[in-house]
């Protein structure tokens, strides 16, 4: 929508808003007076249609916002796809990189790739042990109900309470299904209590250089729950957004090849965790458009890259800064191991 266009409706919308109050008003000083009943519910009725009209309005406006973002949404996929991962935020530990030099560039563009051949056969079993898992668990989530089972709860549709904290915090592991932006993304909660090379790579993530290079680049970090998440034909995809206004750490392992876009790579806008004015304006909300709260309504196309590789690496990234997941094709794959750091509790 070009901002003539949005500026016209807006202002419709102003004026239309203020002519409203005043009719409630005058309704309200009628019944006050004992104005007689028929002409209470003539105003009611002519209020009504005033109603339906300014309701017709917003959803014209909101018709072409979400027109307009898909398309940018569109515009920025391609920009994706032509952008290169930049050499300054990816690193070979075969090459001894200094963890210093890891965490300067961490702490400037808000994520890095480490590609660690040390961990590629443990990646590798936690792949084979996941589609052993979903094999033999795939009959009761079709179900779609709430299921205990001796390992592991199978949520249903959002019946444990409480959200992310909720179905972390549980006894055992959750298999949760998303639905909505993220609609099919199968997401495993406390990953290791099932997968013991998930687990060992769990326990090489708190204990080696990956922890040095977080603490130097962003000191008080604490590790939490390590998940999962099992994309399958994931077509639909959430834009551009932040999770957190303040400092939240992911670090992805990848468990399958993501060789080209059509497997939904992770995909950074660089650098975009440093931009606190737009992080705290989009958590402020946008008003009448398409966007969500904490949506990134604007993103620098030369900056948005997707993260491209082999089982075994591994990203850290900066949740408060701009990400999303790339759409997948129908028939593609990609897992990746989760593991979510927080600033300690006081």
């Amino acid at each position: 929508m070009c901002y003539k266009q949005e500026r016209k409706l807006t202002n419709k919308i102003e004026r239309d808003f203020t002519s409203l109050k005043k009719a409630v008003s005058g309704i309200r000083k009628s019944l006050k007076q004992g104005s007689d009943i028929d002409d209470v519910y003539s105003r009611l009725n002519a209020l009504e249609v005033r109603l339906n009209s300014q309701l017709e309005v917003m959803s014209k406006f909101e018709s072409i916002a979400n027109r307009t973002k898909n398309a940018y949404d569109e515009l920025l996929l391609t920009a994706i796809k032509k952008n290169s991962l930049p050499d300054e935020v990816f690193f070979d530990i075969a090459q001894a990189p200094d963890v210093r030099k890891i965490s300067d560039a961490l702490s400037q563009n808000g994520i890095c790739i480490i590609r660690d051949e040390t961990i590629v056969e443990l990646a590798r079993n936690a792949q084979s042990e996941m589609n052993d898992f979903l094999e033999k668990v795939k009959d009761d989530i079709s179900k779609k109900i709430y299921t205990e089972l001796d390992d592991v709860i199978i949520d249903g549709v959002d019946e444990i309470k409480g959200g992310h904290n909720g179905r972390a915090g549980q006894d055992k592991a959750v298999l949760h299904v998303r639905g909505g932006a993220d609609d099919g993304l199968v997401d495993v909660f406390n990953a290791d209590r099932i997968f013991p090379s998930l687990a060992a790579i769990k326990e090489g993530l708190r204990t080696g250089y990956v922890k040095d290079v977080i603490d130097r680049a962003i000191p008080g970090m604490e590790f939490e729950n390590i998940n999962v998440y099992i994309n399958k034909g994931v077509t639909k995809t959430r834009g551009f957004h932040y999770d957190s206004r303040s400092p939240v750490v992911k670090i992805f392992i990848v468990l399958t090849d993501v060789p080209d876009h059509s497997y939904g790579p992770y995909c950074y806008e660089l650098g975009s965790h440093l931009d606190e004015v737009t992080i705290e304006e989009s958590f402020s909300g946008i008003g009448f458009t398409s966007f969500r709260k904490n949506d990134a309504y604007f993103s620098n196309y030369k900056n948005v890259i997707a993260c491209l590789g082999k089982v075994g690496d591994i990203v850290i990234s900066y949740q408060h800064g701009s990400h999303r997941g790339f759409p997948q094709s129908p028939d593609r794959t990609r897992m990746m191991g989760v593991q979510v750091l927080r600033p300690k509790k006081p």
